[in-house]
């Protein structure tokens, strides 16, 4: 089948029960007209998006958002009288527009309850509440029971019957012609922003003369689409307390509360320093929501242009990616894979008493950038494919009114850690484990060169970046500088090396590996223990516990490791500080967060 004919009989299957869900919500027929011929224009126009995700649900939400268009557009619009049932009518504009619209497709659309609820961005629980809810404020204020509510509803679609609707191939034209004129537009536009930015340099400061312009003639340098979408959003496309609930199924949840305020600058989370991403959004939620030990906050934020939300979605990242809160410990990260944008979970570990488990998503899709934390007691992992359907379920409730994708398919990846903004190849101090009671930050020195010597060597494997295959090698140390109770030598190195090729990289990381098994067989009186190997997303690493004999009674112990992702070498060196050391599981988490790192090396 061409694309002209799965468009043309998608049009003659859907335009006529579209036209009257549309009706239902807006109470005005050739408003609600307009609206649909407006969704089956866009449909076209985008088709090949449209038709590979559910073009009933796209088209019928792209409807609901044209009435709130036209209406904008013709403030003066009066409705015309219609032979329709005004008080049936009436009581549908009373609800919010949730339930009014699972009620259209429920009675008019004729939908599932599980199929009407996936579509509004609901689970079942609680689009059953809001239609239980919804149908007894109707069937009280007419006085009519459910059988006679539900029929009222289906008899709208014969006030729509008589509208002359434009067949498929007048859609496709008008479509088509809509956009070439737009074309055409944008280039009158631009030879006019050329002409008169022509005269203003000749009259005087462009800066200036744009800023004293009036408040009305500015909003035109917006994106008018996104300002009115944005005034679409509210509380209502918040999470529902049964969708967060499904983090902790056996807990009672409630809403703490709501915050619209934009001027608030108090974080709502561990590891962000600012409330906001955007330090100028057109709108802004937060809510928060708890068992009493569980606490989940949701934060939307809509920007005033989709570059501006992605580059509020960048600092949200790092807020996490970086973050820089005392004993608290980046342990893993996820890549939530949708056909029109990933999202990503970050999982952190605040060590603090009380010990709390930290889950993190980012989402970004149009003007829209959202957060979901959950903060869980203990250091118990969270589920994060659960997590990820909330998250998903946080996006699919308000992207349809701020220009994003609306689909509810999704798959779950465990990836690489964000990379870090300075020195992306090297260990961040989010990587790094609590030491005992330490209860400050560790902090990470600037890269040195480390060519010609090389701080992260032991006596066992005289580790060199000297010489002409290495190409660059630079090391850094971090310590905890506040935390007077350690010891001096308290400290770990990092070494991270790039080398000719992969082939020089592996061979040097061998004979490392084999100087080290050799030591104790040499002069040194060396004892090696907890060698292990492993790999990782791309990377091979060895760590040991290597001990060193200062004299006939004591004995010093290091951990070092190596790892090599192609033609890049990183090695980790933990000195010996007595009861401040870290375990091997410890260490041998910090060399494969190292080993991952290296993929972020340029």
């Amino acid at each position: 089948m061409t694309r002209v004919d799965e468009f043309d009989a998608f049009y003659a299957s859907a335009h006529r029960v579209i036209l009257v869900t549309t009706y239902a919500k807006c109470g005005d027929r050739d408003l609600a007209r307009a609206a649909t011929i407006d969704a089956f224009r866009m449909a076209w126009r985008q088709w090949s998006r449209v038709s590979a995700a559910d073009p009933m649900t796209i088209v019928r939400a792209e409807a609901w958002k044209a009435t709130t268009r036209h209406q904008g557009t013709h403030p003066w619009r009066r409705r015309r009288p219609h032979d329709t049932d005004r008080d049936l009518v009436a009581q549908l504009a009373q609800l919010d527009q949730p339930t009014r619209r699972l009620l259209s497709l429920l009675t008019i659309a004729d939908l599932d309850l599980d199929e009407a609820a996936l579509e509004v961005g609901i689970d079942d629980e609680s689009a059953l509440e809001l239609a239980s809810r919804g149908f007894s404020q109707i069937e009280q204020a007419l006085g009519a029971t459910l059988d006679e509510v539900v029929e009222r509803m289906r008899a709208l679609a014969v006030v729509t019957a008589g509208l002359d609707m434009p067949t498929a191939a007048e859609i496709r034209r008008s479509a088509t012609l809509g956009a070439r004129i737009s074309g055409v537009v944008l280039v009158v536009l631009a030879l006019v922003v050329t002409l008169a930015g022509g005269a203003l340099v000749a009259e005087g400061d462009a800066t200036a003369r744009q800023t004293a312009l009036p408040d009305r003639e500015k909003i035109g340098a917006e994106s008018r689409d996104i300002v009115l979408d944005a005034h679409d959003l509210g509380t209502d496309d918040l999470l529902t307390v049964s969708q967060v609930s499904r983090l902790r199924p056996n807990a009672t949840w409630t809403i703490e509360g709501t915050d619209t305020d934009a001027e608030n600058t108090t974080p709502y989370a561990t590891c962000p320093t600012t409330r906001f991403a955007d330090p100028n959004p057109l709108k802004v939620f937060v809510r928060a929501y708890t068992t009493g030990t569980d606490r989940v906050a949701q934060s939307i934020e809509v920007s005033r242009s989709q570059e501006a939300s992605e580059a509020a979605f960048k600092r949200l990242v790092s807020f996490y990616a970086e973050c820089e809160h005392p004993r608290t410990r980046l342990v893993d990260a996820y890549r939530v894979q949708r056909p029109f944008g990933d999202f990503q979970i970050l999982r952190l570990q605040s060590y603090r008493s009380p010990a709390r488990f930290i889950t993190v998503g980012l989402a970004q899709s149009g003007a829209l950038t959202s957060t979901l934390v959950h903060e869980s007691p203990g250091t118990k992992r969270t589920d994060v494919r659960q997590f990820a359907r909330v998250l998903n379920d946080s996006i699919v409730r308000v992207c349809a009114d701020s220009g994003g994708d609306c689909t509810t398919r999704f798959t779950v990846t465990e990836a690489p850690p964000p990379a870090v903004s300075r020195y992306p190849e090297f260990l961040g101090v989010v990587d790094l484990p609590p030491i005992r009671s330490v209860d400050s930050v560790w902090s990470g020195s600037e890269p040195l060169p480390a060519r010609d010597d090389n701080p992260t060597a032991t006596a066992c494997d005289r580790a060199s970046y000297a010489g002409e295959n290495v190409l660059d090698a630079r090391a850094r140390v971090f310590a905890i500088p506040e935390a007077t109770e350690l010891p001096e030598q308290f400290a770990l190195t990092q070494t991270v090396a790039r080398l000719k090729d992969a082939k020089i990289a592996r061979k040097f990381t061998d004979t490392v590996a084999a100087r080290v098994k050799k030591c104790p067989d040499g002069d040194l009186p060396a004892t090696i223990e907890d060698a292990k190997k492993f790999e990782g997303d791309g990377f091979t690493a060895q760590s040991w516990r290597i001990g060193l004999e200062v004299d006939e009674d004591n004995v010093v112990y290091y951990r070092m490791g190596i790892a090599r992702r192609g033609d890049t070498v990183t090695q980790v060196l933990f000195p010996p500080v007595g009861k401040y050391s870290i375990s091997e599981r410890e260490f041998r988490a910090v060399l494969r967060r190292a080993g991952e790192r290296l993929a972020h090396a340029s």
